[in-house]
Protein backbone atom coordinates (compact mmCIF):
# COMPACT_ATOMS: atom_id res chain seq x y z
CA UNK A 1 0.00 0.00 0.00
CA UNK A 2 2.99 2.24 1.08
CA UNK A 3 1.98 6.38 0.03
CA UNK A 4 -1.19 5.24 -1.31
CA UNK A 5 -4.54 5.92 -0.07
CA UNK A 6 -7.70 3.44 0.58
CA UNK A 7 -10.60 4.55 -1.55
CA UNK A 8 -12.25 5.78 1.57
CA UNK A 9 -9.62 7.95 2.62
CA UNK A 10 -9.65 9.21 -1.03
CA UNK A 11 -13.09 10.55 -0.31
CA UNK A 12 -12.40 12.18 2.83
CA UNK A 13 -9.48 13.50 1.44
CA UNK A 14 -11.57 15.06 -1.18
CA UNK A 15 -14.27 15.94 1.26
CA UNK A 16 -17.01 13.25 -0.47
CA UNK A 17 -18.91 11.68 2.02
CA UNK A 18 -18.76 7.88 0.87
CA UNK A 19 -22.06 6.66 0.81
CA UNK A 20 -23.04 2.73 -0.30
CA UNK A 21 -24.88 1.85 -3.29
CA UNK A 22 -24.89 5.53 -3.89
CA UNK A 23 -26.15 5.20 -7.48
CA UNK A 24 -29.07 3.37 -6.20
CA UNK A 25 -29.84 6.90 -4.27
CA UNK A 26 -32.16 8.57 -6.95
CA UNK A 27 -34.52 5.48 -6.90
CA UNK A 28 -34.38 4.58 -3.48
CA UNK A 29 -35.37 8.64 -3.19
CA UNK A 30 -38.58 8.28 -5.53
CA UNK A 31 -39.98 5.47 -3.92
CA UNK A 32 -39.70 7.40 -0.44
CA UNK A 33 -41.35 10.06 -1.32
CA UNK A 34 -44.18 7.97 -3.50
CA UNK A 35 -44.95 6.47 -0.10
CA UNK A 36 -44.49 9.76 2.19
CA UNK A 37 -46.78 11.15 -0.46
CA UNK A 38 -49.76 8.58 -0.30
CA UNK A 39 -49.35 9.00 3.69
CA UNK A 40 -49.39 12.51 3.39
CA UNK A 41 -52.34 12.54 1.13
CA UNK A 42 -54.27 10.11 3.61
CA UNK A 43 -54.20 11.14 6.87
CA UNK A 44 -53.68 15.12 5.96
CA UNK A 45 -57.04 15.73 7.39
CA UNK A 46 -56.87 13.61 10.33
CA UNK A 47 -56.21 15.52 13.81
CA UNK A 48 -53.22 13.75 14.96
CA UNK A 49 -51.01 13.86 11.41
CA UNK A 50 -48.44 16.80 11.36
CA UNK A 51 -45.87 16.90 8.24
CA UNK A 52 -42.54 17.83 9.24
CA UNK A 53 -41.61 16.82 5.23
CA UNK A 54 -39.78 19.86 4.78
CA UNK A 55 -38.59 20.96 8.10
CA UNK A 56 -35.15 21.17 7.14
CA UNK A 57 -35.89 22.93 3.38
CA UNK A 58 -33.78 26.10 4.86
CA UNK A 59 -31.05 24.77 6.13
CA UNK A 60 -27.48 26.40 5.35
CA UNK A 61 -25.10 23.43 6.64
CA UNK A 62 -25.53 19.66 6.20
CA UNK A 63 -27.55 18.18 8.58
CA UNK A 64 -27.00 15.03 7.71
CA UNK A 65 -24.38 12.42 8.63
CA UNK A 66 -22.54 10.60 6.09
CA UNK A 67 -24.65 7.78 5.73
CA UNK A 68 -27.62 10.15 4.34
CA UNK A 69 -30.27 9.11 6.57
CA UNK A 70 -29.60 9.83 9.96
CA UNK A 71 -29.37 13.37 11.38
CA UNK A 72 -26.99 15.27 12.83
CA UNK A 73 -27.04 16.41 16.26
CA UNK A 74 -28.12 20.12 14.43
CA UNK A 75 -30.60 18.69 12.45
CA UNK A 76 -32.09 16.47 15.36
CA UNK A 77 -32.41 19.88 17.29
CA UNK A 78 -33.84 21.61 14.21
CA UNK A 79 -36.48 18.82 13.96
CA UNK A 80 -37.09 18.70 17.41
CA UNK A 81 -37.83 22.28 18.06
CA UNK A 82 -40.42 22.12 15.11
CA UNK A 83 -42.32 19.29 16.76
CA UNK A 84 -42.38 21.65 19.98
CA UNK A 85 -43.66 24.37 18.20
CA UNK A 86 -46.36 22.46 16.83
CA UNK A 87 -47.28 21.01 20.04
CA UNK A 88 -47.69 23.94 21.89
CA UNK A 89 -49.60 25.40 19.07
CA UNK A 90 -51.59 22.39 19.35
CA UNK A 91 -52.13 22.24 22.65
CA UNK A 92 -52.51 25.82 23.46
CA UNK A 93 -55.70 25.19 20.53
CA UNK A 94 -57.07 22.67 22.77
CA UNK A 95 -57.31 24.16 26.04
CA UNK A 96 -59.01 27.36 24.59
CA UNK A 97 -61.52 25.07 22.69
CA UNK A 98 -62.15 22.98 26.26
CA UNK A 99 -62.23 26.82 27.92
CA UNK A 100 -64.56 28.18 25.76
CA UNK A 101 -66.78 24.58 25.73
CA UNK A 102 -66.67 24.79 29.41
CA UNK A 103 -68.26 28.25 29.31
CA UNK A 104 -71.06 27.39 27.04
CA UNK A 105 -69.25 28.80 24.01
CA UNK A 106 -69.48 25.95 21.59
CA UNK A 107 -72.22 23.44 22.63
Amino acid sequence: MGGELRSSEKCKASGEIPIRDAEKFPALRQSVRNTYDALEHALQARAYFASFRNVLCNRTTALYRPDGIHLTTEGNEIVATKIGEMLTGRFRDSIAEGSRQSQGVLE
